[in-house]
C-alpha cells in the first residue's frame, strides 16, 4: 500500500528570508516495527539576547484547542539551559545570552480512531500507522519574538528527514519557494 504524507503549512513569504533569528525546523517520522507512531520535531534557533526565551507550543487552530497535549518529550539543549513550564502551552527557557538552542519534541495523535469523511475536520495531528496529516499551526512550537503576535512573524525554514523510500510526500511549502504565500 502506498503511504501518503500530507503536511499543510501556512507560511508568509517572510518565512523564507535569511536572518540570524531564523528558526530551522526538521520533521522526522518516528517508526516502530515499520508503523508510524509519531512525528519528531527538531527546532534550532538563537536564544534571546537577554538570556530568556519564551517558547509557545501549539495551542489552537481551526476550532481545535489544547493542541499542546499532542506534544511529548520536549527537551531543550544549549549553553546554561533550564526550562520551566510557565503555562500549559508555554515554556520559559533560561540560557546564556544569545546562545544557540535546540528544541526536540514528539507530536502524537492524542485522540482515538481515524478521521472520517463524514466526521468533522481534524485540525489536530493525524498520525496513523501508514500515514500522517499535519498542519503547521497544530504541530510547530515557536519562540515568542517582538510582541508575539501573528503580525510579528519569525523567519523559518523547514526540512523533512528520514522519510521511508516508498512514501509519497505532499506539502504546500513549495508556494513559498515559488514566491507565493499561503
Amino acid at each position: 500500500m502506498r503511504r501518503v504524507i500530507l503536511i499543510g503549512l501556512w507560511l508568509s513569504s517572510s518565512a523564507f528570508a535569511a536572518a540570524d533569528d531564523t528558526v530551522r525546523y526538521a520533521l522526522t517520522p518516528v517508526l516502530a516495527k515499520g508503523k508510524l507512531e509519531a512525528a519528531a520535531i527538531t527546532m534550532r534557533f538563537r536564544g534571546d539576547a537577554d538570556g530568556e526565551t519564551v517558547l509557545q507550543l501549539p495551542d489552537s487552530w481551526g476550532g481545535k484547542s489544547k493542541l499542546y497535549e499532542g506534544v511529548q518529550d520536549l527537551k531543550v539543549s544549549g549553553d546554561g539551559v533550564t526550562v520551566a513550564e510557565t503555562g500549559p502551552g508555554t515554556r520559559t527557557i533560561k540560557h546564556a545570552p544569545g546562545t544557540d538552542l535546540t528544541v526536540r519534541y514528539r507530536v502524537v495523535q492524542n485522540w482515538a480512531g481515524e478521521p472520517s469523511a463524514s466526521g468533522t475536520n481534524e485540525y489536530r495531528p493525524v498520525i496513523q500507522p501508514d500515514y500522517f496529516h499535519l498542519i503547521g499551526n497544530a504541530i510547530f512550537a515557536k519562540p515568542v519574538r517582538g510582541d508575539g503576535s501573528e503580525t510579528d512573524p519569525t523567519p523559518a525554514s523547514f526540512s523533512l528527514e528520514g522519510l521511508p523510500r516508498r512514501w509519497a510526500f505532499a506539502s504546500d511549502l513549495d508556494h513559498g519557494a515559488m514566491g507565493r504565500s499561503g
